[in-house]
């Protein structure tokens, strides 16, 4: 498969083709790719309705094309044209109606150059005035250097007190992470909470209440946890992964900082 097989708007009909000729099945792809059967479906048919959202569009099409050995920047490229209007602000749509800023930085641009032409303009008009054919400019008479000007010696300030400062956390002690939100969703006696990245970024993480643990997250892995009463998180931005506590997905895409604690699950679904 090469890139200039992929076209705009029909990256769907590519991974359909490349899975019928690995002689694979939706099943087969869902088991290896750990992405439902439904959603990779809805990729190969471009039905980007029954996506969770963008995020999860663009991270289970890099997980599709990566098993299926296919270049992914290509089918990205497509994805982006395909959008649908409500996404506008974030990917241009396709027939070339671009993000309301990119607009204004196209106006912007335009702008600077004019500006930047009637400056040339009015330059080369004054120095025509001035360099009249002809005539020779006519030399400054000498400057004759006076003596400087000694100031004053300033009166002395009074010293601005400091603002005092909030004290700082003690020698080798991190800071806890920032929660916005607790899920109940940890059941009595805990449980294994998966975590599947769908995007690069960074995440920390507080198990049961102990010292911050930083990763460094990538596509196509997976993080586990045996977790009694909490998890802590905290991403460096919502939507980059996603969570089962147990058999059960967790939505998190909204958020950014958040803790699994024990309780109903009230926002979970399978």
């Amino acid at each position: 498969m090469t890139m200039s097989e992929i076209t705009p708007n029909g990256f769907g009909a590519v991974l359909r083709r490349r899975r019928e000729e690995l002689g694979l099945s939706l099943h087969d792809m869902a088991a290896s790719t750990r992405v439902h059967k439904t959603y990779l479906q809805a990729l190969e048919e471009e039905n980007l309705r029954m996506l969770p959202g963008t995020t999860y569009a663009v991270g289970f099409l890099r997980i599709y094309a990566r098993e299926l050995g296919l270049p992914v920047a290509p089918l990205l490229a497509a994805l982006h044209g395909s959008e649908e209007p409500a996404n506008a602000a974030e990917f241009p749509a396709a027939g070339g109606n671009y993000p309301r800023a990119t607009k204004r930085k196209q106006r912007q641009g335009s702008s600077t150059r004019l500006l930047v032409w009637l400056f040339l303009v009015l330059l080369a008009a004054a120095g025509y005035l001035y360099w009249q054919p002809g005539e020779l400019p006519t030399t400054p008479p000498p400057v004759v250097p006076t003596a400087p000007q000694l100031a004053p010696p300033a009166a002395p300030q009074a010293p601005v007190p400091l603002a005092p400062q909030p004290p700082l956390p003690p020698a080798g002690q991190e800071q806890a992470v920032p929660v916005a939100i607790e899920l109940p969703v940890i059941p009595t006696g805990g449980a294994v909470v998966r975590m599947v990245p769908i995007a690069a970024g960074t995440l920390k993480v507080s198990l049961d209440n102990q010292e911050l643990r930083e990763y460094e997250l990538q596509p196509e892995q997976s993080l586990n946890w045996k977790v009694s009463g909490s998890l802590a998180c905290e991403l460096s931005a919502p939507g980059l992964v996603r969570i089962w506590v147990g058999e059960e997905e967790v939505v998190v895409a909204e958020h950014a900082s958040f803790t699994l604690v024990q309780g109903v699950a009230a926002n979970a679904r399978p």
